[in-house]
């Protein structure tokens, strides 16, 4: 059994590795994942060198974060560049307003087509 990390979300495209978990399969992980790189350290015999299926096709699940100063229209100039990239949005999001130097930080859930290979 094989499953994508959610710690790091890989889509196709992305530089992988996977580690063999116990009693789950082996979990896929970006290479820069921060949990991989820490369990490579401690748990090395247990990664495993893995590559994309070329027939993998799909949408994935991706977290977009957007740090920028607090403007009228922010959110609909943020949403025009994601429609560029024909992105489906969830209505799930969070912001945090009162930053530093008027920044807001927004955080929204995003599905896209495969990335390209």
């Amino acid at each position: 059994m094989i499953h994508l990390a959610r710690c790091c979300s890989p889509v196709p495209g992305d530089s992988i590795m996977g580690f063999i978990t116990q009693g789950r399969g082996v979990s896929v992980h970006r290479d820069d994942c921060s949990n991989a790189v820490a369990l490579a350290q401690r748990l090395g015999e247990r990664i495993i060198d893995v590559e994309w299926d070329g027939s993998v096709s799909g949408q994935y699940r991706a977290v977009l974060e957007v740090m920028a100063f607090d403007r009228s229209r922010l959110l609909l100039d943020v949403s025009k560049v994601v429609a560029e990239y024909h992105l489906s949005i969830n209505l799930e999001f969070d912001v945090d307003v009162g930053l530093e130097d008027r920044a807001n930080g927004l955080r929204r859930g995003a599905r896209g087509p495969d990335a390209p290979q």
